[in-house]
């Protein structure tokens, strides 16, 4: 009688996980692949890095600073964690809208759609990641502008909100991949909306010698909050004026996360 080979031991790589399986690795993947792409291809982080030495250096050793700062604070104190925060934010961005983009003209996106994911999951994936990749960033530029100004007193609160503003505008360019056609539609986002906002968080001063209009874009915008949190953590000084931030700081963390959760999940704007 023929043998009948026994399959027990067969590769069973066709055999599709359960959810509870493939999620997790799913969102480690996702969360991790920013951080292998920024050490594999420093060019980028490194360009980033310079760009905060050289906006130091233009503030606070080139520009005269005499009356830069509202009262009490010296122009490093008030300037050092405003740059800190819009070069990690704008990191945050740039890395969630152009992932996004890469996937969708690369075709990679056909593969995370046929897989057994959330697309919840996809959502916090990319948006984790670019916080993630955007903290390492600003780690890195901390140490270059502690040369400026003292280091952080309340570290565990700057990077809170640190990553806070990164979450938010990781949604951000989440939404603005899934809207691109193409790369340079993404730099045209970022020069039209992101690059105003960053400029109007408050990071070089208050809206008070403003006009009307001024104070209502800096005071009103849903960065400027984790900006002069971030400040005072730093710095370990009393902060000002916060419940009328924070409003609009959730607010802007709701809109991004169900704008980018509904976008991925009707499965709008994924394939070319």
């Amino acid at each position: 009688m023929p043998r009948i080979p026994d399959d027990s031991a067969a590769p069973r790589s066709f055999v599709v996980p359960p959810l509870a399986v493939a999620a997790p690795r799913a969102f480690a993947a996702l969360v991790t692949r920013p951080l292998r792409y920024t050490l594999s291809e420093p060019a980028t982080f490194f360009g980033e890095l310079l760009g905060v030495f050289l906006l130091a250096v233009m503030f606070l050793v080139i520009v005269p600073t005499r009356g830069f700062a509202p009262g009490g604070w010296t122009a490093a104190e008030w300037l050092v964690p405003g740059l800190l925060a819009i070069v990690a934010w704008h990191s945050a961005f740039t890395n969630a809208a152009f992932s996004v983009v890469f996937h969708r003209l690369e075709g990679g996106m056909d593969d995370m759609l046929t897989a057994p994911i959330p697309s919840l999951i996809l959502a916090a994936g990319w948006a984790f990641g670019s916080t993630l990749n955007a903290l390492l960033v600003a780690l890195a530029a901390g140490l270059i502008l502690s040369l400026f100004a003292p280091p952080p007193v309340h570290l565990v609160a700057v990077v809170l909100w640190l990553g806070v503003g990164a979450l938010t505008l990781s949604f951000a360019g989440i939404v603005a991949g899934l809207y691109s056609p193409r790369y340079d539609t993404v730099s045209f986002y970022d020069t039209l909306f992101v690059y105003p906002i960053l400029m109007l968080s408050g990071f070089l001063g208050t809206g008070a010698p403003l006009p009307m209009l001024g104070r209502v874009l800096v005071d009103g915008n849903p960065l400027s909050q984790p900006v002069r949190a971030l400040r005072a953590a730093w710095h370990a000084r009393p902060l000002e004026g916060t419940a009328r931030g924070e409003i609009f700081l959730l607010f802007a963390l709701a809109i991004g996360w169900i704008a980018a959760w509904s976008v991925i999940a009707r499965g709008r704007q994924l394939r070319r």
